[in-house]
């Protein structure tokens, strides 16, 4: 999970704002501002023994990523080491839990 961090997160900058309806993430060459009513779908890759609430015996099955999925069809990835409160402040009907082996984007 830290490569995908270090991949996908490791110069970015997550805010919420507006009461936790405004969203912007900035990364190294891109900026995006967005609002709840313009997320599609919300993708929460687990690993297998976070997903199925099994007892957690390493420290790397705990870690995850979302892929957040805009109607424009923008697809935004989120490691939990930048914001692992983030499934908090979106929709639950939207959210969706898959498990990974290894969450590696």
């Amino acid at each position: 999970m830290y490569f995908n961090y270090k991949k996908h997160n490791g110069n970015s900058i997550l805010l919420v704002t507006d009461n936790y309806n405004k969203f912007i993430y900035k990364e190294l060459n891109n900026e995006f501002v967005f609002e709840k009513s313009e997320i599609a779908k919300i993708v929460v890759y687990l690993s297998y023994p976070e997903y199925e609430k099994h007892l957690i015996t390493a420290f790397w099955t705990e870690y995850y990523y979302v892929k957040i999925v805009l109607k424009n069809n923008t697809k935004i990835k989120i490691t939990c080491l930048l914001c692992d409160t983030l499934i908090d402040y979106l929709d639950d009907g939207k959210i969706i839990y898959k498990k990974k082996f290894l969450p590696l984007i």
